[in-house]
């Protein structure tokens, strides 16, 4: 991103756009037209607003069998979880799906020591600043190796009733050093751009913030009340 921003006007481009490609992925065929249609449609003519469009995606063995038809599904990733506090634990937003357009890349740039991925930063800003836009139907074949690092995993989604929250934030919590690294995240977040977030982003991301504090019960606490909080409205 920070190539193409620089280099901008020696590749000629008016507006920059950017995707993301994993060496071992595969495009669908309408990935870029169908994407671009829904940044220029999202972006109506303003071209001050970050915009991130991304979809889900069809994971394959390195065959390139079908593992999963969705990874959304796979995941156990609920789509409608849209508030900046609920983005801040846990990323829905897969890098290798994404395209950006030059105000969020701007936005984005430089990203702080604290950030986990390019893709869930990218998340954070388009979720407190502008507009995210989600395709139901697959745009990438993901490859899963079995030694990805990083990948698709199957696991069971989040409940949403009230025992369900209860069990996933009691028990079934995430090691307590992987909830500190989403805290300082959603700290240096905070850091940056506190002034130009509104009170209830504010509240959102320092709830998440406590998690940095080394007390299980404390972050137990703060997972469960974040994950508890309402949907918010969003175009899809």
């Amino acid at each position: 991103m920070e190539y193409v921003l620089r280099k901008k006007e020696e590749l000629g481009l008016s507006n920059a756009y950017i995707m993301f490609s994993d060496q071992d992925d595969i495009w669908k065929d309408s990935k870029i037209e169908r994407q671009m249609e829904i940044m220029l449609e999202t972006q109506s003519g303003d071209n001050d607003r970050p915009v991130l469009v991304h979809s889900d995606l069809e994971v394959i063995d390195f065959h390139e069998k079908t593992i999963s038809k969705s990874f959304f599904d796979y995941q156990g990733l609920e789509r409608n979880r849209n508030r900046l506090s609920h983005l801040a634990l846990y990323n829905i937003v897969t890098g290798c799906t994404v395209l950006v357009n030059e105000p969020l890349a701007r936005l984005a740039l430089p990203m702080p020591p604290e950030t986990l991925m390019h893709d869930w930063w990218l998340t954070l800003c388009v979720a407190a600043f502008g507009s995210r836009r989600f395709i139901e139907n697959t745009t990438v074949r993901y490859r899963q190796h079995e030694e990805n690092v990083i990948g698709a995993k199957k696991i069971e989604p989040i409940k949403t009733d009230l025992r369900g929250f209860i069990r996933d934030a009691l028990v079934n919590t995430p090691p307590v050093k992987n909830l500190q690294s989403v805290a300082n995240q959603a700290h240096s977040f905070y850091r940056i751009h506190q002034k130009k977030l509104s009170l209830t982003q504010r509240l959102g991301l320092q709830l998440c913030s406590l998690m940095r504090f080394h007390f299980r019960w404390l972050q137990k606490i703060c997972y469960l009340i974040i994950l508890s909080l309402p949907r918010r409205k969003e175009l899809l």
